[in-house]
C-alpha cells in the first residue's frame, strides 16, 4: 500500500491487511530483524522501494542498463541487424534501409517514446574494440550535446514510415563505458538507435577463453574455478560468461566444462 509520504507498507493479504511488515525496534541498521505484526502506520512499518533494472547483453553490448525506467522494457538487444528489423520496441515500425556497413551489425532497439526524458538514458561496457553508431532523426533540428564527441558519418538509414536517420560514429576500446544521452528533441521526430561493429582488426572474442589468450582450453576453466574460491583473477570475464547473465558463477563453470567435452578434450 503507497502512503501519502511516498513510502510503501506492506500489508498480508490473509489477515485482509490488517497486519504489516515491519522492523524489529525500528532498527536501521543491516541485518535487522524483519517481523509481521498489527498495522498501526508507524515508521518501521514504512518502506522505500526501489526498481532494479536488469542488464542486457549482447556479443558486443554488455551491462547495458537502461535508465529511463518508463520505458525499460521495450529495450532489447538485436545481435544480427537487418532490413526488416524493428526499429524501436514500443512501435510497429521497421527498417527498409540500412547502410552495408550496419548490415549484421549489433543494434540496441530502444523504446521511441524514451525520446521524451530529459535524462541520460542508458549506458553499456564495450565488449570488444569496436565503432558505435548513432542512427538520429534528421528532422531534429540541434543534435543533442553528448553527441559532439562523435564523429558525423557518411551514412543513411530509413524506415518504413519515410524518417531518414543519420549516423554519428564513436570508436572504443574494449571495456569502456558509453553514454546514451537524451534524444535532444522529443516533437515531430523519434528516439535514436544504436549500432555495435566491431573493429575488424581485433580477433572476435572467443567463448570460455578466461585467460584472454585466444583459445579455449584447459587453463580456461582453472583460472575461472580458482576465480570462484578467490583463489586467483579472471582475466576476461565477458568470455567466461558462458550463459551471458551478466554473472559469473557455478553455472558458467559447468556450461565451460561441458563445452570443453565437446570439443574432444
Amino acid at each position: 500500500m503507497k502512503n501519502a509520504d511516498g513510502s510503501y507498507t506492506i500489508v498480508t493479504k490473509t489477515t485482509d491487511g490488517k497486519s504489516a511488515v515491519g522492523i524489529t525496534g525500528g532498527s536501521t541498521e543491516p541485518g535487522a530483524n524483519a517481523m509481521q505484526w498489527v498495522r498501526d502506520n508507524t515508521d518501521d512499518q514504512k518502506w522505500d522501494l526501489e526498481m532494479t533494472v536488469p542488464p542486457l547483453n549482447g556479443k558486443l553490448i554488455k551491462d547495458l542498463v537502461v535508465e529511463d525506467l518508463s520505458t525499460y522494457q521495450s529495450w532489447s538487444i538485436d545481435e544480427d541487424a537487418q532490413i526488416g528489423d524493428l526499429v524501436f520496441g514500443d512501435r510497429d515500425v521497421t527498417y527498409t534501409a540500412l547502410p552495408d556497413a550496419l548490415v549484421g551489425a549489433e543494434m540496441i532497439v530502444t523504446a521511441c517514446d524514451a525520446k521524451n526524458n530529459t535524462e541520460q538514458l542508458a549506458t553499456f561496457t564495450a565488449g570488444a574494440d569496436m565503432s558505435v553508431y548513432a542512427a538520429l532523426d534528421t528532422r531534429v533540428t540541434t543534435a543533442p550535446a553528448w553527441l559532439s564527441a562523435w564523429e558525423k558519418a557518411d551514412l543513411t538509414l530509413t524506415n518504413n514510415k519515410d524518417v531518414a536517420f543519420t549516423a554519428y560514429r564513436l570508436d572504443v576500446k574494449a571495456g569502456d563505458t558509453v553514454t546514451l544521452g537524451t534524444n535532444g528533441q522529443s516533437a515531430g521526430c523519434v528516439n535514436y538507435t544504436v549500432f555495435a561493429v566491431q573493429d575488424d582488426s581485433t580477433p572476435a572474442p572467443v567463448k570460455g577463453d578466461a585467460n584472454d589468450d585466444g583459445q579455449f582450453a584447459v587453463i580456461d576453466i582453472v583460472m575461472l574455478q580458482k576465480w570462484l574460491l578467490n583463489a586467483g583473477g579472471l582475466t576476461n570475464w565477458q568470455n567466461a560468461d558462458m550463459n551471458e547473465d551478466g554473472v559469473i558463477d557455478v553455472f558458467d563453470l559447468a556450461l565451460m566444462k561441458r563445452a570443453l567435452l565437446a570439443q574432444g578434450h
